[in-house]
């Protein structure tokens, strides 16, 4: 037997183009949901009458302005393979957009109405057909389906508007340019463009509630709402007792230690032990006279000694960070942000500090929850400011907003605990709470009481990963149960919140990729990250929403192996005309039974960068990676099949989602997981992997889209101490190319001399 400590390296393999093959083509003759009769044409071609009759007026008034209607398919035709593009093309009602799942968003003038109107009349190839079928109804959409307002009151105030993009940079200037003209109609300043990527929204200072409604009854407006107020600042924390150098030291001096943006109320200047820890501070977005250090001062101390504070459990990351201490949010009795203020001193601070790629976000909107059907405006900000800078945000669920919380096991639903934005950012790492002490609440590993729970929109994983954040009572009562940490006062301190997970996996996230020998991408450590917890659980379906795909180890077990298992990674672009497979795969003979049938167990993780386009909305997410983990033999006519056997987890979610989500549920998501015991073995020679791209209807790709894919055969027992050798020695004898990922030797790396 090995020695259990051994060294155990995860093998980076290298791809070329020999594993990507070609795809083959196929496919049938489109499907018919019902006769295409001419009641049926003639009933589609009112429809649109009605349409072109609803928006007589507006076309009056403004010739050459596009306006928006709806198209609703029928449930059973929500596969992009059944959707009616022969009929909608840029010379009659274009797609732009789905404001939910089903129901498509048509840009709309008076002759793309009439061409339409003529195609339903005269289609007549297999495609047209098809999509008469598929439509079950062609509606306007009215000034009411712009108004966003979560609890029904209208107020005015600063206004959150979003115009409609038609993909047409023509009909956009008009648009934008009938906007201006119609805000100083009603009297109203100039609107404010905000940054929320490629997204047209605008800060409108209105008068009375009736300037809201009619802003909402302007053809180009998608929605009108209040911008979300941001919420970090928590007044719960009790003071435990006081602080020294022995339980908060000093950097050691010639150490380089990784660094993590902390956006949060700003860690207090005077602070004597965090002090030495800020590398770089950004204090001039808030007023001195506005600040409370507190939260800020909380977070940063648990990015700095987080397991010393806590009694060095062994729960907490062992590492240390420095931190860039940006102020952007004030104290809330003192002042007030919103969504938009905090993304403009975002950018700022990424764009001052190029070097920082883990950016620690312990905040929420608040009162606000995702919506189901798609994903918030904020979120999607989120996503393009990680895009253009290459940076990750790790964010939390967010808490609940009032008592009596969830005890677990819970007794029943929770009204009101879905995520809150960002938690919705696709490119974040979403993290929820567990407690890391038993309590009246939950026990150890169990969701915190007041932690909110997934999924996200459209059923999208969220949260991915899950930290200690505290323990308490249906009440809140959390002393002795808390997360111990500073208050930038000379104090220590007790407290709970997913504020104080989130630092947790911000820490790993950066340790990991300031630790690794090689270069780590984003998405290449977010499956590192994702995987090391994977690995140290079963994921049920009942748990996915509060707790993700599980609770990351510390560093050095992520970039190790265990002895009894080999773990692989691949890193290829993917294109839609091709497959990238590699076959056969290194299997251990010693997993197999005395007949040759497999017994081990397979866990993968699969993270992709997809392209994202937030005027999709339900279908904001654009491409699609599957995988399929296999036996790989010939059969009987002598031909090589593959025949999957490793499912995506969680395993009923598929038979969920194929009666209302085919094209929009869990297939979409950029992360998923793997996971597959053969307690009794399985038969099968050879084993393959595969990885295939799908793009959603209209995208065309632009370049292959980056994944991340590890995967990892183990014998489940944890008994044979030989698999990780006996993959290393099938990989040479497969003469393929890998590298050993693993830490550099020391803790925290030395800087070099200069």
């Amino acid at each position: 037997m090995i020695d259990k400590r051994q060294h155990c390296p995860i093998k980076l393999v290298s791809t070329s183009q020999a594993d990507h093959v070609s795809l083959r083509g196929g496919g049938s003759d489109p499907k018919r949901f019902c006769e295409v009769t001419a009641g049926l044409r003639q009933e589609l071609i009112s429809q649109v009458t009605e349409v072109r009759a609803y928006f007589s007026e507006v076309w009056t008034q403004m010739p050459s302005i596009a306006c928006v209607g709806k198209l609703k398919l029928k449930n059973e035709a929500l596969a992009k393979s059944h959707r009616p593009t022969a009929l909608l093309t840029n010379e009659t009602c274009p797609i732009i957009g789905h404001s939910r799942l089903g129901e498509l968003l048509l840009s709309l003038t008076p002759a793309g109405l009439d061409a339409f109107a003529y195609r339903l009349a005269t289609t007549d190839s297999k495609r047209g057909k098809a999509a008469l079928t598929c439509i079950e109804s062609i509606t306007p959409r009215r000034p009411g389906d712009s108004l966003a307002f979560r609890d029904g009151e209208i107020v005015a105030d600063a206004l959150k508007v979003q115009l409609f993009g038609h993909r047409d940079p023509i009909k956009d200037r008009e648009l934008f340019e009938g906007f201006l003209r119609y805000c100083s109609g009603l009297g109203l300043s100039p609107p404010k463009r905000m940054k929320y990527g490629p997204l047209s929204i605008f800060r409108v200072i209105t008068k009375k509630p009736s300037d809201v409604e009619e802003i909402a009854k302007y053809v180009g407006t998608q929605s009108v709402s209040h911008f979300g107020t941001v919420n970090a600042v928590r007044a719960s924390a009790v003071i435990s007792g006081s602080i020294s150098f022995d339980d908060f030291p000093h950097p050691e001096v010639g150490t380089d230690y990784p660094v993590v943006g902390l956006v949060d109320t700003g860690t207090n200047p005077e602070d004597i032990y965090i002090g030495p820890w800020v590398s770089r501070r950004l204090h001039d977005y808030v007023a001195d006279s506005e600040t409370c250090y507190k939260h800020a001062s909380m977070v940063g101390a648990l990015l700095v000694h987080g397991e010393r504070l806590n009694h060095s459990r062994g729960n907490f990351p062992a590492g240390s960070c420095k931190i860039v201490d940006v102020c952007a949010i004030p104290a809330r009795d003192l002042g007030r942000t919103t969504e938009d203020e905090v993304l403009e001193v975002l950018e700022d601070a990424i764009r001052k500090n190029p070097d920082v790629k883990v950016w620690n976000l312990s905040f929420s909107l608040e009162n606000e929850l995702c919506d189901s059907h798609c994903f918030s405006t904020f979120g999607a900000a989120l996503d393009c400011l990680q895009a253009q800078y290459q940076v990750i945000f790790v964010v939390p669920t967010g808490n609940l907003a009032s008592t009596p919380y969830r005890v677990w096991p819970p007794t029943g639903e929770v009204a009101g605990d879905e995520l809150s934005p960002p938690a919705d950012s696709v490119r974040a790492v979403t993290v929820s709470s567990i407690a890391h002490i038993d309590g009246r609440g939950a026990g150890i590993g169990d969701p915190s009481p007041f932690s909110r729970k997934g999924p996200g929109p459209l059923y999208l994983p969220k949260p991915e990963l899950s930290h200690r954040g505290g323990n308490c009572d249906s009440n809140g009562t959390f002393r002795q149960t808390g997360i111990l940490s500073m208050d930038g006062y000379g104090n220590l301190v007790e407290d709970k919140g997913t504020s104080l997970a989130v630092p947790f996996v911000s820490s790993l996230l950066a340790q990991l990729m300031h630790r690794s020998n090689l270069p780590l991408s984003n998405h290449v450590a977010k499956a590192l990250l994702i995987h090391s917890a994977a690995l140290r659980r079963d994921i049920r379906n009942e748990m996915l929403p509060y707790l993700g795909f599980g609770c990351p180890p510390d560093v050095d077990q992520i970039l190790e192996a265990d002895p009894s298992s080999g773990t692989l990674l691949f890193t290829p672009g993917l294109m839609s005309s091709k497959e990238f497979e590699r076959w056969p795969l290194p299997i251990p003979s010693s997993l197999r039974t005395a007949d040759g049938k497999l017994k081990a167990e397979f866990i993968a993780t699969l993270v992709c960068e997809v392209p994202l386009d937030a005027s999709m909305g339900a279908e904001y997410v654009r491409s699609n990676v599957e995988l399929s983990i296999g036996t790989y033999d010939p059969n009987e006519a002598g031909k090589r099949e593959q025949s999957g056997k490793v499912p995506l987890v969680p395993k009923t979610i598929g038979k969920m989602y194929e009666k209302h989500l085919v094209e929009n549920g869990f297939k979409w998501s950029p992360v998923k997981v793997y996971q597959q015991k053969f307690p009794r073995g399985v038969a099968g020679t050879d084993w393959r992997l595969s990885l295939k791209v799908h793009h959603r209807d209209g995208y065309i790709a632009g370049a292959p889209v980056p994944v991340a894919l590890l995967v990892t055969i183990r014998d489940f027992s944890q008994a044979n101490n030989g698999v990780n050798e006996e993959v290393a020695n099938l990989i040479r004898t497969l003469k393929w190319d890998t590298t050993d990922l693993q830490t550099q030797e020391s803790q925290q790396v030395r800087t070099r001399p200069t």
